[in-house]
């Protein structure tokens, strides 16, 4: 499809890296490479690119109302909360509308990680759904105090026992920061949230 960014040959120092949040990216083109692409785009000042985009975005990598993790002609993975979260803070979504019933249809808005937990959270604040927006900042980082944490992991999820020093790479020296400030997403978000 044209104006996406892809890897045609899969190349090994290729690492489309976007959270530690899984998504599938079994297909050649990532819907969340294609989001940051698009904002990265709007940016710079390239609207028109970035409209044609958003255009191509909402005619390829969508089924039933949700962005899909990744496509390659008309094949299409399942649909993420990361991804969608993704799509629904830069407003990828054709309306409001579609952006809230596509929020509405996550059982679980959780990721694995504080840093993309904040998409979320931004998400449904851009949708004025500022109630879930509060319980989800409450369910994230309030299961960390509730886990007598003293500081914001890199990679956490309420559902689960703490992960201590988790290997992020299985086989690799990397695991994952105790102490990450990526995951502060609170500290800007309360704000936003007026009552």
């Amino acid at each position: 499809p044209e104006g996406f960014l892809y890897n045609p040959n899969r190349e090994l120092d290729w690492w489309n890296f976007v959270d530690w949040t899984y998504t599938d990216e079994r297909y050649d083109f990532s819907t969340s490479l294609q989001i940051w692409y698009y904002q990265a785009l709007r940016g710079a000042g390239f609207d028109k690119k970035a409209e044609s985009l958003k255009n191509n975005l909402q005619k390829t990598a969508m089924t039933n109302g949700l962005f899909v993790d990744s496509f390659l002609d008309g094949q299409k993975t399942r649909s993420s909360v990361l991804v969608n979260a993704l799509a629904g803070k830069f407003d990828l979504f054709k309306n409001r509308d579609e952006s809230l019933a596509a929020s509405k249809s996550f059982s679980n808005l959780l990721t694995s990680s504080p840093y993309s937990q904040t998409w979320v959270v931004e998400w449904l604040i851009n949708l004025e759904d500022k109630q879930r927006a509060l319980e989800l900042i409450r369910q994230y980082w309030g299961g960390m105090l509730t886990e007598n944490m003293t500081s914001i992991y890199e990679a956490f999820r309420p559902t689960s026992p703490p992960v201590w020093g988790y290997k992020l790479i299985p086989d690799s020296l990397n695991q994952s920061s105790l102490s990450h400030g990526w995951g502060c997403g609170p500290m800007f978000l309360y704000p936003m949230i007026e009552y």
